[in-house]
């Protein structure tokens, strides 16, 4: 039996979603805002609210008594909820997708104490998204969010695939 506390399972892989919100406009213009993270089964398919012991309600309490002010401020920043809510928008990120990733599971914590995985996921999830500057890759290509113009899939995967060879 593998160790699911090494890598996520199923799949193995974990899926971060980034997008831009016209209507009404969400987070800062210069750049996509962070939707979340979570895995996936590399089928289209993953697994949702897999804990419901862990959905935790209190997500800005959490980080702040872990000293991770310095995330809390990017997550307001970029982590933002259409509706102005994002607090209520990362607890149900965290209890709907957080607690599915295998890697997180209490079980793989020695002396686990309740929520400490919670600051890991958002922590891993705010580094991911500025590693990606998917605003900046397309915008260096001339793509940029638009109600008039369009581009073909081709263009925008010709934008991101150039800066991620060169990661």
């Amino acid at each position: 039996q593998a160790n699911l506390c090494c890598f996520n399972s199923p799949g193995g892989a974990l899926l971060q979603t980034q997008f831009w919100d016209t209507s009404p406009p969400t987070g800062p213009d210069d750049s996509w805002t962070l939707h979340g993270l979570w895995p996936d089964n590399c089928d289209g398919t993953y697994e949702a609210n897999c804990d419901p012991k862990r959905a935790y309600s209190n997500i800005t309490d959490i980080l702040k008594a872990a000293g991770d002010d310095e995330t809390l401020s990017v997550m307001q920043k970029y982590w933002k909820d259409y509706n102005g809510d994002d607090e209520s928008f990362w607890e149900h990120e965290w209890s709907k997708h957080g607690t599915c990733i295998s890697t997180l599971d209490p079980v793989c914590y020695p002396d686990y104490q309740p929520t400490e995985e919670v600051p890991i996921f958002f922590n891993r999830t705010v580094s991911l998204f500025q590693s990606l500057p998917s605003y900046n890759f397309l915008s260096d290509a001339g793509i940029v969010p638009s109600t008039s113009k369009t581009y073909t899939s081709a263009e925008i995967q010709a934008a991101l695939s150039k800066n991620h060879d060169g990661m």
